[in-house]
């Protein structure tokens, strides 16, 4: 059965709609995802802060401060920048102050993204160090940066043996 020639432009018309209506779907769904997504990572982080809270209060640290900020100030070829970072805690036990920080998942692992930003953390902020909280473990690791390398032991061993060498070559020759 032959469709009526005079009913193509509606059906034209029609297919565009459907079209239209299918791609402001697709859309809007693709702009829904990212946000439920970020929804969703947002409360597992806030869950994963409160264990990790938790975790640093039973090892006896007291919270200082929570969602901490200081703005930190560095150069760009000779121009002054400055930005806000926010930490998840300031922490207190024995007399010295950590910065700690809240990680839940991979992150938790010390990744290359969680290493650079603890250590941008232990350059901004006023503290003795810093803390990685993994809050799904239960586990508190303490993070140290050194700018220096640790000192090599056999250069001192080679000196001291080559002294006491001497020593002993001329205890036989006072002989």
């Amino acid at each position: 059965m032959p469709i009526d020639q005079s009913l193509y432009p509606w059906l034209l018309v029609a297919f565009a709609g459907v079209m239209s209506a299918l791609q402001t779907i697709r859309l809007w769904r693709a702009k829904r995802v990212p946000r439920s997504r970020i929804r969703r990572n947002f409360k597992a982080g806030r869950a994963g802060e409160a264990r990790a809270e938790t975790t640093l209060r039973a090892a006896g640290f007291r919270i200082v401060a929570r969602q901490a900020r200081v703005r930190w100030r560095f150069w760009v070829d000779d121009t002054a920048q400055v930005t806000t970072l926010t930490a998840d805690f300031l922490v207190r036990r024995q007399g010295r102050r950590f910065v700690a920080d809240a990680k839940t998942g991979q992150a938790a692992r010390l990744t290359a993204a969680t290493r650079r930003q603890l250590l941008e953390y232990s350059l901004a902020f006023d503290v003795d160090g810093v803390l990685l909280v993994d809050a799904d473990n239960g586990r508190i690791r303490h993070v140290e940066f050194s700018s220096r390398r640790p000192p090599r032991v056999w250069p001192f061993l080679v000196v001291a043996l080559g002294v006491a060498l001497v020593v002993v070559a001329a205890a036989f020759a006072l002989r």
